[in-house]
């Protein structure tokens, strides 16, 4: 399987076993799966969050820890659109 091809495997498992929980939507084999993958899923990561808000954003945070510092609560947009902006940056050989 290509890494595209296991990185969706992974995420609609993930979404299809999470979709509708309020909590404990991080403590799952699939999300850990991704994160798993590290920089290879953030071309896919990239895609997904394109679409719009959703919450696999979360794994950005685990594949790069030191990227991004959030103090207090932060959107779900906010952090989708910060994210996307990271990760066009990388994946075009780019810092912000």
């Amino acid at each position: 399987m290509t890494d595209k091809e296991i990185f969706y495997r992974e995420y609609v498992l993930w979404r299809d076993e999470t979709g509708l929980l309020s909590h404990g939507i991080y403590d799952n084999e699939h999300f850990d799966n991704i994160v798993k993958m590290g920089e290879k899923a953030s071309p896919y990561l990239l895609e997904v969050l394109s679409e719009g808000p959703n919450h696999i954003v979360h794994a950005c945070d685990l594949i790069y820890p030191d990227e991004v510092t959030y103090e207090g609560y932060i959107p779900l947009d906010f952090a989708c659109k910060t994210w996307t902006l990271i990760l066009t940056a990388k994946l075009n050989g780019q810092t912000i």
